[in-house]
Order: structure tokens, then sequence, then C-alpha cells
């Protein structure tokens, strides 16, 4: 029996032979976006994306091109290259060939406090009715459009944004500049309901997502907010359909009855306006079985519709970027 074994372990091994895994190697560049010349990076940091983010080397004081060598690699693995300059991080995702190899190029940027060339492009704002409670989730478009292209920073808070004075709870503000999204510390600004964060805005195109919560239980919200930039365009979507929106500026849009949903819109909303409207009716109103039922759409709406307005409002930011664009070359 013992020789049986044996024999299966050795014919085990020959068909699935145990390779042992080269040392991998990375090798880079460090851009300088500003200058379009040779970049500077005060540390650079390599991550596998594995169960988190582990730490797997650090380098500091680079310029120009760079290599890190005897890197325990793994094909089904995704690593991320991190890299500081005047306090600013970038970031990018990769993986490794079969060899082992793998090359990338990071552009970092000078920085300005100055905020000329930085506009609210747009603001998605979605209204979710959940049990006595409106979850109001805001999507701010953000575009850095200086050139030469910088980042701006300021001590004095990059973004400020409107939280009401009644306000129940704030969930999150958060800050995405492509995959990677990431949670943000907020404080009071000096002027009333007004928060801001510290985060630099890149060149190009920001999202900065704010999230909070307002009492419902009287089934009737009035909205009210002093707006404190020029929004292009502003988007408002209320879940579920039967939420009544009484209102001067918004307009209707449309509604998709089979998620539950109805769209508002105004454009060209300049900084200082009061932007307000009425909330009221919706899902408290119905049965307790019609209720049970909508709540649980509800739940549902959340990840079911997230796909169809992300893809949406996605369109709507392409065609957007590229005519702020082909207006700014037009110009210059």
């Amino acid at each position: 029996m013992s020789f049986f074994y044996g024999i299966m372990i050795l014919l085990f091994c020959f068909q699935n032979p145990v390779i042992a895994q080269e040392k991998g190697v990375l090798e880079g560049e460090i851009i300088n976006g500003t200058t379009g010349g040779t970049g500077k990076a005060d540390k650079i940091t390599l991550f596998v994306l594995s169960m988190g983010m582990k730490n797997i080397k650090t380098i500091e004081n680079i310029e120009g091109k760079f290599r890190i060598d005897d890197i325990d690699t793994d094909l089904n693995m995704s690593y991320l290259l991190q890299v500081v300059y005047k306090d600013v991080t970038y970031s990018s995702s990769f993986k490794f060939n079969e060899k082992g190899e793998a090359s990338i190029n990071i552009t970092v940027f000078d920085k300005t406090d100055s905020r000329e060339k930085i506009s609210v492009l747009f603001q998605h704002m979605i209204i979710k009715l959940v049990n006595d409670e409106l979850i109001i989730d805001k999507l701010f478009e953000i575009i850095n459009n200086k050139k030469p292209e910088k980042v701006f920073y300021s001590d004095d808070f990059t973004f400020r944004f409107f939280i009401p004075p009644d306000v129940k709870k704030i969930i999150r503000a958060a800050v995405s500049t492509g995959t990677l999204s990431t949670n943000q510390k907020y404080s009071r600004t000096d002027e009333k309901d007004i928060y801001g964060i510290s985060y630099p805005i890149k060149p190009g195109n920001t999202r900065i997502g704010v999230s909070y919560a307002v009492d419902y239980s009287e089934k009737k919200y009035k909205y009210s907010e002093r707006v404190i930039n020029d929004i292009d365009n502003l988007s408002v979507i209320v879940s579920p359909a039967n939420i009544g929106i009484e209102s001067e500026m918004l307009k209707f849009s449309g509604e998709n009855t089979a998620d539950h949903y109805k769209i508002y819109n105004v454009e060209n909303i300049k900084e200082g306006t009061e932007l307000q409207f009425d909330i009221s009716g919706g899902i408290g109103e119905e049965s307790k079985e019609s209720t049970k039922h909508r709540v649980t759409s509800v739940h549902v709406f959340s990840n079911k519709v997230t796909f169809f307005i992300i893809a949406f409002l996605s369109i709507l930011i392409i065609i957007g970027i590229s005519l702020r664009k082909f207006l700014y070359n037009k110009n210059k």
C-alpha cells in the first residue's frame, strides 16, 4: 500500500511541478507634468494589494528613472505604486508579466494655492428615502483646467460644501480620481453651515462625494441651500418616485417606473443662488404590506440603479469635459 501511495505522489509531482518564482523587477520613471521634464519624488512605496495594502519596499529621494529589484511577485496579485511629491500622493496599479517584469511611469505636478481655473462642472444629488430618514448623496465633478498643469492645494480648504443645520448625521465625505475612493477628514469652516476638506485637486477630473441624513419622520422636508460655487449643471435624482418635489428652479426631466426614481435638472447656477425645493410624501403614506415591499425596493434601488446612474452621468461628464476643453482651446 505504501508503494502505491509513493507512486501516486511521484505522478502528482510530475504533473504539477513546483516552479520557484524568480524575483521580480519594476522599472519606472517620474515625469513632471508641469514642466514636461524629469520629475522628482520625495518617496515611492510599492504595495501588494492582498487583503489590504502590504508594504513591500520604500525608496526615498528619486529623480527621473528608477528600478526596484528582488520583488516577491505573484501573477495573480495586483500591485500599487505610490509616489509622494511635495506632500501630494500619486498612485497607479499594475501587474507583473510572466517573466516577473513590470514598467510604469508616474506623472507628478507642481503645486499652486490659486483657485483660478478650478470649477464645478456637474453636481449630482441623489435623495433616497430609507425608513424615516432622507439620505442625501452629493457628487461633485471638479475640473482643474490650469495651464500649465498644476495641483491646486491650500491649507484653507481646497473644496467647501454645504451641510444643513438640521442634519441628523454626516455619513461620509470621500474623493475619487479613478477606481479608488478614499474617505476624507472634514471640518467646519468659518462660514455658517459650510464644511471643507483639504484634498489636492489634481489636473483633470476629481470626484468629491458627500453623504448625510436628515429627519423625514413627518414626511416633509424643506431643502434650502445657498450655493457657494458656480455650477454648470445640477441634477437631482429622487427615490422612490412617489416622493413629491415642488420647486420653481428644478425642471422635471424624466421618471423610471421600473426602478422607482425621478430626475430633475437645472443649469447654470451662480454662486450665491438660493436653491430651494419642498420634499413631501413617499413610502410612509402607503399600507404596511406595500411599505414592506417598497422598503425592499429602496435597498434594491441602491444597488441596481447605481450602475445606471453612474453610466448615465459618466456620459454627461465625458461630453461636458470634451466641450469644456474644446471651448478652452478655441479661446486660447
